[in-house]
């Protein structure tokens, strides 16, 4: 079993209201994500999107989708629709600068 790392600081959104992902956090040019094990839902392992191969954000109630370069796309869902909203709305700010 892996030992879940310090995150870095300096984070800039942080939400541990996943449906799959342990916690996700946002920073000013990656997304980092703390995936589990299937199994009794341990750390396995962090995800990081920078922000520059996100191309679109789709939102749908509580489900974020991030498209990506090369035909690859990211699934976030979220426990409550308002924390959807938020995460979405901080990207769109950091991808639009």
């Amino acid at each position: 079993m892996a030992r879940k790392p310090d995150p870095a600081p300096g984070w800039l959104f942080r939400c541990d209201k996943l449906q799959w992902q342990l916690e996700l956090r946002l920073y000013d040019n990656r997304v980092e994500a703390d995936i589990p094990t299937y199994w009794l839902r341990r750390y396995k392992r962090t995800d990081v999107i920078f922000l520059k191969d996100v191309l679109g954000v789709q939102v749908q109630r509580k489900q974020v989708t991030l498209s990506l370069s090369g035909w690859r796309s990211s699934l976030f869902i979220f426990r409550r629709a308002d924390d959807a909203l938020e995460f979405s709305r901080m990207l769109s700010g950091l991808i639009g600068r």
